[in-house]
C-alpha cells in the first residue's frame, strides 16, 4: 500500500535512456509530482512516448537513407511453416517492400501452416500467434518499427485485404449460380485467410511496440490498390490458386507498364515510323520458308482441305501470315474467315500447350481476330486479365473471343458452317452451355473447323500468291 504524501530529499536523476515502459523514480520508489512526491507500485508497461517514437522515426529515416540493413534474414528456401514465417517477416521489413512479393509470402504461409478452419477464425489467429510470437519478441525495436511502418504505409494489406478481401473477390463474380461457384467461394476463403494473417500480425506488432514504449497510430484503409484489385480477380480466374493468381498479376502489371511506355512514346512522337519506304513486317525470308513447308505437298484430305495441317501451318508461319503485306493480297482478303480462324485456333493451341497466356500470345490472338477489313472495326488491345496461367476460366474467355469472331451466327467473319451438319450445332450448343469447360470449348471449335474444311477446297494459290508476293 502506498504511504502518505510527504516531503523527500531531491530525487536521484535518471539517465536519458530510461528502460522501456519505466517511470522515473528515486531510490525509494517515489515519483516527483510538482513540489510533492508520491510512491508508486510497479512501472506501467503500456506507457508510450511521442518523443521516443519521433526519435525512432528519425533514426529509421537515416538508417534507410544510408542503406543500413534493418530487414530480418531471408530464408534460403520456403519449404515449411517456419521458413514461410521468416519469409513474411523479411518481405515486410525490407526498405522498399514489393507488394507482389508480400502477397506471395502470405500465400506461401497459408500453404505451409495448416490451421483449424472455423467460422470465427480462431484457428488462424492461434496459428499466427504460435508462428510469429517468439520471432517478434526477438526482433529489435528498429525491425518492429519498420514492420509497423510498412503496414501503416500499405493500409490496404490490413484494412482492405484483412477485412474486405472476400468481398472484393465476390465483386468480381458475375453470376453466383455459375457452376464454378464453389471454387469461387474457396478463392474468397483463401484471400480472407491472407488478410487474416496480416490483421493478426498487425495487432501483435502493435502490442509489442506499445509494450516497448512506442506510439502506434491507427491504420486506416484507403480502398484496394490496383494490385489488390487485379489479384482478387485473378484469384477467381485461377479457382483459388493464390500463387498462380499472384504470378498472373505480376505479368499483367508488367504488360501494363509496357503499354504505358509505348503509348507515351507514341504521344510524344518518339515512336513515329521513319519517313520513306517502310520495312515490311512480312519478311521475304519468312515467306520463302513458308512456301517450302511440307503442307503444300499434300494439303488435302479426302474431298476437302486438311484442317489440322492448316492450323499447324499457320502456327509455324504466324508472323508472315498475319502481316499487313499478306492480308493486302486479293487471295488472302477473300479467305479472311478461313485463314483468320486457323490463325486464332493456332494461338489457342499454343496457349493450351504452354499452359500460360503471355503478352505476345494475347497480341497474336488480337491480330488473328482482326484481319484487315474496311467494313469491320479491328479489335483493340485485349484485356490484361487474360495474361497469366491458362486456367479453365481463361480458356473459356479466349475461346469465346474466337467463337464470337468466326463461329457464331452473324459474326464479323462467319465461317461457312452449314446448319445441316452436326458440328455446326455442336459448337454453338457448346458455347451456349455455361457448364462446358475451356477445353471442351476449344475442342468444339477445332472439330467444327476441321470438319468444315474437310468438305471444301479453297484455291491453294490464294495462300501461295500472297507469300510469293512477299518473297519477291
Amino acid at each position: 500500500m502506498a504511504g502518505p504524501v510527504h516531503n523527500q530529499p531531491p530525487p536521484v536523476q535518471q539517465p536519458i535512456g530510461i528502460g522501456i515502459g519505466q517511470v522515473p523514480q528515486d531510490q525509494d520508489g517515489v515519483v516527483p509530482m510538482g513540489q510533492h512526491q508520491a510512491e508508486v507500485g510497479q512501472a506501467q508497461p503500456r506507457a508510450t512516448s511521442a518523443l521516443k517514437t519521433a526519435w525512432m522515426d528519425v533514426k529509421h529515416f537515416f538508417t534507410s537513407l544510408f542503406g543500413s540493413r534493418v530487414s530480418t534474414p531471408t530464408p534460403l528456401a520456403v519449404t515449411n511453416g517456419h521458413e514461410a514465417t521468416d519469409n513474411v517477416l523479411h518481405e515486410l521489413t525490407r526498405s522498399k517492400p514489393n507488394e507482389g512479393l508480400v502477397y506471395l509470402a502470405l500465400a506461401e504461409w497459408i500453404g505451409h501452416n495448416p490451421f483449424q478452419q472455423d467460422a470465427s477464425r480462431d484457428g488462424l489467429r492461434q496459428e499466427v500467434q504460435v508462428q510469429f510470437g517468439d520471432k517478434l519478441d526477438d526482433m529489435s525495436d528498429m525491425q518492429l518499427f519498420r514492420l509497423y511502418r510498412t503496414l501503416q504505409n500499405n493500409p490496404s494489406l490490413v484494412q482492405d485485404l484483412g477485412q474486405n478481401g472476400s468481398a472484393y473477390v465476390m465483386s468480381k463474380v458475375d453470376d453466383m449460380n455459375d457452376p464454378g461457384a464453389m471454387e469461387i467461394m474457396q478463392a474468397c476463403g483463401k484471400v480472407n485467410d491472407m488478410g487474416g494473417v496480416v490483421t493478426e500480425l498487425a495487432a501483435m506488432v502493435k502490442d509489442r511496440l506499445e509494450g516497448r514504449g512506442y506510439e502506434t497510430p491507427h491504420i486506416n484503409g484507403t480502398g484496394p490498390t490496383p494490385f489488390m484489385d487485379r489479384f482478387t480477380e485473378n484469384a477467381v480466374l485461377n479457382s483459388g490458386d493464390l500463387v498462380a493468381a499472384l504470378r498472373d498479376t505480376v505479368l499483367q502489371n508488367n504488360a501494363e507498364k509496357d503499354r504505358v511506355i509505348i503509348g507515351s512514346l507514341e504521344v510524344s512522337g518518339l515512336r513515329d515510323e521513319p519517313k520513306g519506304p517502310q520495312r515490311s513486317p512480312g519478311r521475304p525470308q519468312d515467306a520463302t520458308t513458308a512456301l517450302e513447308d511440307p503442307f503444300f505437298d499434300d494439303p488435302f484430305k479426302g474431298t476437302g482441305t486438311d484442317g489440322e495441317k492448316m492450323i499447324d501451318f499457320f502456327d509455324k508461319h504466324f508472323e508472315v501470315c498475319s502481316s499487313p503485306e499478306f492480308w493486302s493480297h486479293f487471295g488472302a482478303k477473300t479467305n479472311q474467315d478461313n485463314f483468320g480462324s486457323a490463325m486464332a485456333l493456332a494461338c489457342l493451341s499454343r496457349i493450351a500447350g504452354n499452359g500460360e497466356v503471355t503478352p505476345r500470345d494475347l497480341e497474336d490472338l488480337r491480330k488473328a481476330l482482326s484481319p484487315p477489313d474496311d467494313r469491320v472495326k479491328p479489335l483493340g488491345q485485349l484485356p490484361l486479365n487474360l495474361i497469366g496461367t491458362a486456367s479453365d476460366e481463361r480458356m473459356k474467355m479466349l475461346g469465346q473471343l474466337v467463337f464470337d469472331r468466326y463461329f457464331a451466327m452473324g459474326s464479323p467473319f462467319e465461317l461457312n458452317l452449314e446448319p445441316q451438319f452436326p458440328e455446326t450445332g455442336m459448337v454453338r450448343d457448346t458455347f451456349a452451355d455455361p457448364t462446358k469447360t475451356g477445353q471442351e470449348r476449344f475442342d468444339a471449335l477445332t472439330n467444327a473447323f476441321v470438319q468444315m474444311q474437310g468438305r471444301q477446297r479453297f484455291p491453294m494459290d490464294s495462300l501461295t500468291n500472297p507469300l510469293r508476293g512477299i518473297a519477291g
